[in-house]
């Protein structure tokens, strides 16, 4: 004869299980997104130092990079705990917008004065540093 409590709670012990790796692996994408925004203001600091920006506005620049490391930062940890919550995943677009336009200036600026010619998509990514800043002005007003 087979035991249905035995079998029920086996049925109940591989459902949580699959539910707690499901909800694990929906945690990793905000967690990803989140990475992905570091590499990103990795990348806009070695352009900034490269072009030697830090001289030109060395309050802004440290304070622009604490911000948008704080937006994707707390967003990517409210984003990964409860993924349905809009406000983290809109605090992580801000802080990829910010960093994306920082970073596409800085890319123009250094393919166009500092070293001309030397970094491919010059012209496209000064088109985008031109538009990047409207979705991130856009976003902090909502």
């Amino acid at each position: 004869m087979v035991d249905l409590e035995s079998a029920s709670g086996e049925a109940t012990d591989e459902m949580s299980r699959e539910a707690r790796l499901t909800a694990t692996k929906r945690a990793r994408a905000p967690l990803a997104i989140g990475v992905f925004t570091i590499l990103l203001v990795a990348a806009t600091l070695t352009l900034t130092g490269l072009n030697g920006s830090f001289s030109s506005d060395p309050v802004f620049i440290p304070v622009a990079i604490a911000m948008v490391l704080g937006y994707a930062t707390v967003g990517a940890v409210l984003a990964s705990r409860t993924r349905k919550n809009p406000l983290g995943w809109l605090m992580m677009g801000v802080g990829i917008a910010f960093i994306l336009s920082g970073l596409s200036d800085e890319y123009t600026k250094y393919t166009f004065v500092t070293t001309p010619g030397k970094l491919p998509f010059g012209r496209a990514v000064a088109v985008l540093s031109g538009t990047l800043w409207m979705p991130a002005s856009a976003a902090l007003g909502m």
